[in-house]
């Protein structure tokens, strides 16, 4: 039924299947006006999840929220696991009750069937009193808080989409609903949870990669962006080479800045190419030495919005710069013009290269001991790490934090 077929080089049939069966029965005009539709729904599995999450006009509304209040592209992800997880709970509890709609189950009544529900999905143990997933049944009473003021505002607004006889009733029972999970909800599901996540994380060492593993996969990527751009100049494979060095780039700018990986996977080309005007301020440069001066003129200095869209400085060494000038060069040959990303995925329109994929995968071939340590969350423990054995001050301290992306009570707590 599409004209555009010729311009889609790959796709999730399934997905897409299930979410046109769904979208084109009855409530069509419903999931038009929703932004998940086209940016979230694509995405989710094809399961009995996903079709239940997906039918539920209550979640969809709660899901179409989160997207307005977020505009960082991966946000699609969270949302998507969002409503799988609120599409598990609503199956447990329609198989217990025989609740049809999330929306039906707004009832103080209902209040033990979400707190069963929640120790179902998060592998609830009731002789250890221990959980499988105790961040699942941790942040649970915060979405369903959040789905009772969702319901409540469309209650107001007497959408035409829920059906309910008196309004008055109905929002009584969702704020008594809402009071419960409010003051109740830590007695019987977070508290618990969050005892078990600490001594879960207590109990398990923290494994982190080694100074030489990091120094072998560095040469590593370094030989294969190095043997990629030749090949490349010698236009042998271009788009398989060009496709190489992207990786390999993205892997070394990972190294030297030690970032979040979504930081530098969604990295743009017009944030890239965007040049922050300076000026000469003598008194500043007068108090660096010599060699931070050249350093200064060595590496190129990109800010990108990180989390909580604090900026987030990225660096670039000389090589790294012109490894990407040659990709820059050759990008109208190999990536789609609709592609934003620096490092875009070739074969495809509009993504970037999956940044966890990329380092698994070249940790593997360079020969490291435990490729499953290389992980950008990993890199960041590992650097926070080393620098408490320097001697730095409490201000270069609060300059590292900032570097990477958080203050510095998150460095110390989490990261060192």
């Amino acid at each position: 039924m599409r004209n555009d077929v010729s311009k889609l080089s790959r796709e999730q049939h399934l997905s897409q299947a299930q979410m046109f069966a769904i979208c084109t029965k009855g409530d069509g005009e419903f999931y038009e006006s929703l932004r998940i539709k086209r940016e979230v729904f694509p995405f989710m599995r094809n399961d009995d999840i996903s079709r239940t999450a997906i039918e539920d006009p209550l979640i969809c509304f709660y899901a179409e929220s989160l997207l307005r209040k977020h505009k960082r592209i991966q946000i699609k992800n969270v949302i998507s696991n969002k409503m799988r997880e609120l599409g598990r709970l609503l199956l447990i509890i329609r198989s217990a009750t025989g609740t049809n709609t999330f929306f039906d189950a707004m009832k103080p009544e209902m209040f033990d069937h979400f707190v069963t529900a929640t120790r179902v999905i998060s592998g609830y143990d009731s002789e250890t009193r221990t959980f499988k997933a105790g961040s699942l049944a941790l942040h649970m009473g915060t979405s369903l808080k959040q789905v009772c003021d969702i319901a409540t505002k469309l209650v107001i607004k007497k959408s035409n989409v829920l059906s309910y006889d008196n309004q008055e009733s109905t929002l009584k029972e969702i704020k008594w609903l809402r009071n419960l999970i409010q003051n109740h909800w830590n007695s019987e599901i977070s508290s618990l949870a969050l005892k078990n996540l600490n001594e879960k994380r207590h109990e398990k060492p923290t494994f982190l990669p080694l100074t030489s593993d990091v120094i072998k996969f560095h040469k590593y990527v370094k030989e294969e962006a190095n043997d990629a751009k030749n090949n490349l100049l010698r236009e042998n494979k271009q788009k398989f080479e060009y496709k190489r060095l992207s990786e390999c780039v993205l892997a070394l700018t990972l190294l030297l800045n030690r970032k979040r990986i979504g930081e530098i996977q969604y990295l743009t080309v017009d944030r890239y190419n965007h040049s922050i005007p300076q000026t000469t301020q003598e008194e500043f440069l007068l108090t660096l030495s010599s060699v931070e001066r050249k350093l200064t003129s060595a590496f190129k200095r990109v800010i990108t919005p990180g989390k909580g869209s604090k900026p987030v400085p990225i660096l670039f060494s000389k090589d790294m710069q012109n490894s990407i000038e040659l990709l820059l060069r050759l990008r109208n040959l190999n990536i789609s013009q609709e592609n934003q990303y620096l490092f875009a995925n070739p074969n495809t329109d509009t993504s970037a290269l999956s940044g966890y994929h990329t380092i698994r995968k070249l940790a593997e071939r360079s020969g490291v001991v435990d490729k499953t340590l290389f992980t950008s969350n990993r890199l960041r423990k590992q650097i926070a790490t080393i620098l408490q054995v320097l001697n730095i001050t409490e201000t270069e301290f609060e300059q590292i934090a900032k570097f990477m992306g958080h203050t510095k009570d998150t460095h110390a707590s989490f990261y060192r």
